[in-house]
């Protein structure tokens, strides 16, 4: 189940699971000491012919011979009748996970064995559609287990309710067996477990009722079984014996039911991912037998009620990825009325709580697991939580803590090994002479106050397999005792620290799979890593040299590689083609030369998902073979030197997100099948290369294109009219920004919280006249720039459909007509450039409805008449954005239209006197000023020149303000001088 059992439940599991095999292994053992009946012949032959129709390709019924069948493998008789009585070919007996399973049909004779207790074919791969119709004749079977077993379609026959004697029943993961009603349950008067988790009961609209109708059962799980959850409920509780309840990963969709509550004999209760919504009711606290309480993964509102402090005999709560709000103090007080509360494991991580953790916390003696991650708790952490003798695990990161931690919130926590304090406000003030009472494996101490140094106190932990430091403040060389510590490790992130100098010689990352130094100043060659690294990341450092060329081939588990922003020269290895890397492959903002490495198609590189190879000094042609890459989702070739034509295989990576190609020297035509063959594209960029011919229509065609950046190309012909087609500039975009990141993100735990590396997807623009990189914001934009073309014709009316368009710029172009006159549509719409064209007309009087305007570049036109003047055009008031337009006229040019008489803002419909008025009030506004300033001035150091005193605190204090500037001004040229070097 995955899930944490109580005392007493382990003791249902024996007597439900080991009690009915013991006795029948019993009989087994007794058959084989005195098995003077032997098997009979019937008996015998119904065996062999059973293992006759099935595939054994591990021998595992190789004992399957010979007269006595008591002897057989998984095979046990009555020491008295000699008749069969136990079939145990599941994996706890006859053979271990690694060996191949039996496969095949299994004989409907097997009913023939009329004596069986225990029957046991889970984790086979058997066809039991002949067999089970007959299974009604096996009344002595007290234990039933066909879990993962049953591969073949069919309906449960309704004979299974004749095995009145049956205790254990699992039909577990059987997922091609089809179950339409339960109503057969009512005839296993002794059942006492049913596990039908992983079938379909999505047609069984009364399966409580069913359920109901056997009140022996103590344990039920009903685990992904697509329960209808709608409107079920039941009069009367049969169910008196029920001690654990798995209702988990359904999906029910609803609030919580009300008969859960009414199961007061319930121990284990797992509800885990089922979209329950709601608050939870205070009538949960009736449930006072309670040990274990999974309610993660849903929707919740609300506060925890306080009743659930009333559960004294609770052991394990997870409350954990809900949208429960509200403060922890009243449940905290309530089970400090328990007396030794009994409390061992808290998870409330991923919600919205809020204000204190309480020093109540330490009253809860027995915690060992306690998490409160990624919620808004604020405020200091008590130091009474070093009293929790107990705890194993402490996870606070992603909250608003704030102020000091010191030894004595360390103090008794001598069995602590997972500590994640990560993105707080924290200060650690722990002396350098401090030894822990603890040995961590885990360690995440993101974003608190540590630096300069890394803590000597490390240096004590021997047992650490996992250390995040990133954002800590360090700052210069690491000490070479944390190399000797990091040897051993396995995940390590010193990433957006200011550490500096080179690894050691020899160094070696003996057992790391992920390991990220980001963001630093490390240099030197490329260190080397083990060969379990999976994700490694070293980009924006100063590292130098050549990537060796077997590094990749050196790191055969290695699933994302990031070198970005170092220093790095030489040619691409070839052996990048045998990598394992699936997730992505960074090599941008380095000096490398050289071609594109032609990956074959059997090579173990084909599964990469981004590949960042920009800014570099790269040539040649993109090899045909990139179309391997058939899982590609974000390509980024920008800035380098390539040439020739987008080859066509490229139309074979269907899974493309974005393309960036611009700032290179390709050539040829748009591939029409762009629109047609990468129906995912969201982000194209063709910008700064050699492209001729028209625009493909068929890029219209892409549904999900955002950004379409075609510019500084030598483009003719028209836009093409279906560009209003563009869905995606139509409809408002989510924040979707893990659809571009999900594929290579790699996820690890600190102090069991999930933290996420990820690789960050971005995309130059040219907006509002400036070159702008989108990063997190990248899915909301939505942008087309065809500048810098040869296009002609009209601008379709298309485009003002696209409500959702946040830039265009079609400027350097040789348009010509009007500007639409629903251009006023464009309410999004935060640039617009559509100078240095052939465009006439008048500005559309909808013009000035672009509400979210604040670049705008109409210049070097024909277009005539009266500039639109108000809302946000009015703030527009740079005369240059209309230079080199002759017949236009209004504000805010110095050109006056007709009628317009002294004026440059736009006429007063007051018409003269409104003018003079104007002059009037102008004139005073300017006496008042200066008014104002000569008092304000004598009335300050008038009293500065008469008094000296003040004279002095007033110089000082100046002295100061230029002094904390000047130091300001420094450090952070400083910074930019490293930076740059």
């Amino acid at each position: 189940m995955g899930r944490t059992t109580t005392a007493v439940f382990i003791l249902h599991l024996i007597l439900l699971y080991v009690l009915p095999f013991a006795a029948a292994t019993q009989l087994a053992l007794a058959a084989e000491r005195h098995h003077k009946p032997g098997c009979s012949k019937r008996e015998r032959d119904a065996l062999l012919s059973f293992k006759q129709r099935l595939a054994d390709p591990a021998n595992l019924l190789s004992s399957w011979h010979g007269d006595d069948c008591c002897s057989w493998r998984g095979v046990g008789c009555d020491a008295r009748t000699g008749h069969v009585v136990l079939l145990d070919l599941g994996p706890s007996i006859c053979y271990g996970d690694s060996l191949p399973s039996l496969s095949g049909d299994v004989d409907p004779s097997l009913a023939n064995l009329t004596h069986l207790i225990h029957l046991d074919l889970s984790l086979n791969s058997v066809n039991l559609e002949r067999f089970l119709p007959s299974i009604g004749s096996l009344t002595h079977l007290v234990y039933l287990n066909l879990s993962d077993a049953i591969n073949s379609p069919g309906k449960l026959p309704p004979q299974l309710g004749n095995l009145s004697s049956l205790r254990y029943l699992d039909l577990s993961s059987s997922d091609d067996l089809e179950i339409d009603n339960l109503q057969w349950l009512s005839g296993l008067s002794s059942l006492q477990l049913l596990d039908l988790s992983e079938i379909s009961l999505d047609k069984v609209a009364d399966w409580l009722t069913s359920i109901n109708m056997v009140p022996t059962l103590a344990v039920l799980r009903l685990a992904g079984c697509d329960l209808p959850g709608k409107r079920t409920s039941i009069s009367h509780n049969n169910l008196t014996s029920l001690a654990s309840l798995d209702l988990s990963d359904n999906g029910f969709h609803s609030v919580l039911p009300d008969w859960l509550f009414n199961m007061t004999s319930l121990e284990f209760l797992d509800l885990h991912s089922n979209s329950f919504h709601g608050p939870i009711p205070a009538s949960l606290g009736n449930m006072t037998s309670l040990e274990a309480l999974y309610m993660d993964d849903n929707e919740l509102q609300g506060e925890i009620p306080a009743a659930l402090g009333n559960i004294c005999s609770l052991r394990t709560l997870d409350l954990s990825v809900n949208n429960i709000t509200g403060g922890i103090s009243e449940l905290l007080e309530g089970w400090s009325r328990c007396g030794t509360a009994g409390l061992e494991e808290l998870d409330l991580k991923y919600n919205n709580l809020s204000g204190g953790l309480p020093p109540r916390i330490a009253q809860l003696t027995r915690l060992r697991k306690f998490s409160l991650a990624h919620n808004s708790m604020s405020g200091t952490i008590p130091k009474e939580i070093g009293r929790l003798s107990r705890l194993e695990s402490l996870d606070l990161s992603f909250n608003s803590f704030s102020g000091v931690v010191f030894e004595g919130h360390f103090g008794h926590l001598g069995r602590l090994t997972a500590l994640s304090l990560t993105s707080n406000s924290l200060v650690l003030n722990l002396s350098s002479l401090w030894i822990p009472p603890f040995q961590l494996q885990i360690l995440g101490l993101g974003s608190c106050q540590l630096g300069p140094d890394i803590p000597p106190w490390l240096r004590t932990q021997k047992n650490l397999s996992e250390i995040g430091l990133s954002h800590t403040g360090i700052v210069g060389s690491v000490p070479g005792w944390f190399w000797n510590l990091a040897s051993n490790i396995s995940l390590l992130d010193l990433s957006y620290n200011i550490i500096t100098g080179r690894l050691p010689k020899f160094f070696k990352f003996s057992s790391a799979y992920l390991v990220s130094l980001s963001s630093n100043q490390f240099e030197g060659p490329l260190p080397g890593f083990s060969a379990e690294m999976e994700y490694l990341d070293l980009s924006y450092n100063l590292f130098s040299g050549t990537i060796p060329p077997s590094y990749m081939e050196a790191m055969p588990q290695l699933t994302s590689l990031l070198l970005s922003s170092n220093l790095l020269h030489g040619t691409i290895p070839s052996s990048l083609c045998n990598s394992t890397i699936s997730g992505a492959l960074d090599l941008s903002n380095n000096f490398i030369t050289g071609g594109l490495p032609a990956c074959q198609d059997e090579s173990s590189f084909t599964k990469l998902a981004t590949l960042n190879l920009a800014n570099n000094n790269l040539s040649g042609k993109i090899p045909n073979s990139i179309g391997h890459l058939r899982f590609l989702e974000t390509l980024h070739l920008n800035h380098n030197n390539l040439s020739g034509e987008i080859p066509l295989a490229l139309r074979n990576c269907s899974s493309l997100i974005l393309i960036d190609l611009g700032e290179n020297m390709l050539s040829g035509r748009i591939p029409a099948w762009i629109g047609d063959d990468l129906s995912s594209l969201m982000f194209l960029r063709l910008h700064s290369n050699m492209f001729s011919g028209r625009i493909p229509p068929q890029l219209m065609r892409l549904s999900t294109l955002q950004i379409l950046d075609l510019a500084d190309n030598g483009l003719s012909g028209p836009i093409p009219p279906s560009v209003g087609n563009l869905s995606a500039m139509i409809t408002k975009q989510e924040p979707t920004i893990n659809v571009i990141e999900s594929t290579f993100s790699v996820v690890y735990t600190v102090a069991g919280e999930y933290d996420i590396f990820s690789h960050q997807e971005s995309l130059l623009l040219d907006v509002k006249g400036r070159d702008l990189q989108y990063e997190k914001i990248l899915t909301l934009v939505a942008f087309i720039d065809f500048s810098d073309n040869k296009l002609s014709g009209e601008i379709p009316a298309g485009l003002t459909d696209l409500v959702q368009l946040q830039g265009l710029n079609l400027s350097h172009n040789q348009f010509t007509g009007k500007i639409p006159e629903k251009i006023g549509n464009l309410k999004s719409l935060e640039s617009l450039d559509l100078s240095k064209n052939r465009l006439s007309g008048t500005i559309p009087s909808s013009m000035p409805m672009l509400s979210s305007l604040s670049h705008l570049n109409l210049s070097d036109n024909k277009l005539s008449g009266r500039i639109p003047s108000g809302n946000q055009l009015q703030t527009l008031d740079d005369p240059t954005i209309y230079i080199g337009n002759d017949n236009l006229c209004g504000f805010p040019l110095a050109k006056k239209c007709p009628g317009e008489e002294t004026s440059q803002a736009p006429v007063s419909p007051r018409g003269n006197d409104s003018a003079d008025d104007s002059i009037t009030e102008m004139l005073w506004f300017y006496i008042g000023a200066v008014l104002g300033l000569v008092v304000g001035f004598w009335a300050v150091f008038g009293i500065l020149i008469f008094k000296k005193n003040w004279r002095i605190a007033y110089f000082r204090y100046v002295d100061q303000v230029y002094d904390m500037f000047y130091v300001a001004a420094a450090l952070m040229f400083m910074k930019l001088k490293r930076k740059m070097s």
